[in-house]
């Protein structure tokens, strides 16, 4: 019999990385997901065809993926198949309840679509959910299993929304000229291998990551630690006052609002942990080559930020230390690996995001209304972030390990 040739591409360090993860259940629920609120006059008919541009244009959003005979890792396949979007795009019209019941209902889809499982034969991987509110009030759920998509990539994937839209609409030609996922992945996999960047691989191997495995609260449940990864969040918005407060400490020091935010957890951290060395694992985008902030795929990671602590420190000591840190692990993100530690996963973690405001298409506006992107495993995560003058914070945590009531206290503390 003879035997079918498969072209396919290596999985990239991020994928192969949360593809271990989640293969004792393919029901982890390692998604990211956002709501995207449209005011004004929405076409159906339009937004459909926004949807098949941007399906032709980029090839992950046609990827399954396949193992093949004698090995335990897939590779990336690309499908040249044709997009339906009757199937895909599910539509829900709730303009005949009020606006509390509305938002019920959408709370209801969004978790629903949280829970999907992960087929990596399947495609398409993207799902959507597009609910009439009323004729000028649309709400669209968008959601991807995270081996496909990051934080940023949701972004770039709303943008691009409203950018089809608007060529859709007025009958102009986009350009298909964009950067390729696995293209990037063969790029992030010969780093790793190559002799010629041994110095980024040097600089994570001689980071002393052995304080992972005592890093523990004290409201943790032990028991618990190997069961499945179990993720919610509590928001909270911080006044502006004190917002106020933060960036002027960080004008005062030159530094950024997300590096004064950072301090405060880690310091949070090492009084609640009682150890001189403290660990978080901040996200980075590993968008650092020129196109790629726009490109769609898993890029972001979590980096080990190593830091001691002492009691006598000043807290512009802390930032400054800190401030240093991030700045050369950012210089160096692109050759971590999680394998690099003890550890399967980083246990506290830190992020932080610029929202965008809108993204407009002709007389429509797309705006992300909710969001949230499970990459990794994490004990608790601080997801902080910033938009037109507002700052606030999601603390997400494992509730196989943590109740509410620890939860809430935490995030008192913060």
């Amino acid at each position: 019999m003879q035997r079918e040739d498969i072209k396919g591409f290596r999985l990239s360090p991020q994928q192969k990385h949360l593809w271990l993860l989640q293969q004792k259940d393919i029901m982890q629920p390692f998604r990211v997901q956002c709501n995207v609120k449209i005011d004004g006059k929405f076409d159906r008919k339009v937004f459909g065809r926004a949807v098949e541009v941007i399906w032709q244009n980029h090839e992950i959003l046609r990827t399954s993926f396949n193992c093949l005979q004698g090995m335990d890792i897939p590779i990336q396949i690309i499908n040249d198949n044709k997009l339906d979007t009757t199937s895909l795009i599910q539509e829900y019209n709730f303009s005949d309840l009020n606006t509390q019941a509305q938002e019920e209902e959408i709370a209801v889809l969004f978790d629903q679509f949280s829970q999907l499982p992960f087929n990596f034969e399947q495609i398409p991987v993207l799902n959507i959910a597009l609910i009439q509110q009323s004729t000028e009030k649309h709400t669209l759920i968008l959601s991807l299993p995270a081996v496909y998509a990051d934080k940023i990539t949701l972004k770039n994937l709303v943008r691009e929304i409203a950018d089809a839209y608007s060529a859709c609409l007025y009958g102009k030609q986009l350009s298909s000229e964009v950067i390729q996922y696995a293209d990037v992945s063969e790029i992030f996999n010969d780093l790793l291998l190559s002799e010629e960047t041994a110095s980024g691989t040097e600089y994570w191997l001689k980071q002393d990551f052995s304080a992972l495995s005592t890093l523990k609260l004290a409201s943790e449940n032990q028991l618990a630690v190997n069961k499945e990864f179990s993720p919610k969040s509590i928001a909270s918005t911080i006044e502006h006052s004190l917002y106020i407060t933060i960036a002027d400490i960080a004008n005062k020091y030159k530094t950024s609002v997300a590096t004064v935010l950072l301090s405060c957890f880690t310091i949070l951290l090492w009084r609640l942990t009682k150890q001189p060395q403290t660990i978080v694992g901040v996200t980075y985008d590993c968008r650092n080559y020129e196109g790629l902030e726009s490109a769609l795929g898993l890029f972001a990671k979590h980096l080990p930020l190593v830091c001691e602590l002492k009691n006598h420190l000043k807290f512009s000591e802390v930032l400054q230390q800190i401030h240093e840190l991030t700045i050369k692990n950012a210089e160096w993100q692109e050759y971590f690996t999680i394998e690099d530690t003890a550890l399967s996963f980083l246990p506290f973690c830190f992020e932080f995001e610029h929202r965008e405001s809108k993204y407009c298409a002709g007389e429509l506006a797309f705006s992300i209304d909710k969001q949230y992107a499970y990459i990794d495993r994490f004990k608790v995560k601080l997801c902080c972030w910033s938009q037109n003058d507002c700052l606030g914070f999601d603390l997400q945590y494992d509730t196989c390990l943590f109740d509410t009531d620890a939860i809430e206290h935490l995030a008192g503390r913060f």
